[in-house]
C-alpha cells in the first residue's frame, strides 16, 4: 500500500491512502486509482470513502465494519469507481460489489480517469 496523500496537500480535506477507510464531516479524497477500487457515499452530513486494495488482507471486513458504524439501510447512493488498470477479472471491483451488494442504497459505477475523487456532503 503506497502513501498516496504524500503526494498532493490537502488544507480543507482528508485523504484517504491506499487501503484505508475513513468517515469524516470533511470532504473526503484519493487519487492514483489504478488496480483499486473505491466506496464512497455521504450520509447524515458525513462523508464515507475506502480505497479499496485487494492485496490488504481483511479489506472487505475492514469497510463493512465501517459501514456498520453508519446505520447503512438509510444509505440512498453509493458510488464505486473502478480503477484505471482494473480490467474484466478484477479483485479490488468484486471485493466492492460484494460489499455494495449488501446495502440497499442505489449503486453508480464510475470508471477511474487517474483525477482525485472527492466526496462531499452534496455529491450527487
Amino acid at each position: 500500500m503506497s502513501l498516496l496523500c504524500n503526494a498532493f496537500p490537502s488544507m480543507n480535506s482528508i485523504c484517504v491512502n491506499t487501503g484505508e477507510v475513513k468517515i469524516s464531516k470533511k470532504i473526503l479524497m484519493t487519487g492514483f486509482v489504478k488496480t483499486c477500487s473505491v466506496i464512497g457515499f455521504s450520509y447524515k452530513n458525513n462523508n464515507f470513502l475506502a480505497h479499496i486494495d485487494a492485496m490488504k488482507p481483511n479489506m472487505k471486513n475492514q469497510v463493512i465494519n465501517e459501514i456498520n458504524k453508519l446505520n447503512p439501510k438509510y444509505i440512498n447512493k453509493i458510488h464505486i469507481w473502478k480503477g484505471s488498470n482494473c480490467n474484466s477479472n478484477c479483485p479490488s471491483f468484486a471485493i466492492a460489489k460484494q460489499i455494495t451488494n449488501k446495502l440497499k442504497g442505489n449503486v453508480i459505477i464510475h470508471q477511474a480517469n487517474n483525477n482525485i475523487i472527492k466526496i462531499t456532503t452534496n455529491l450527487k
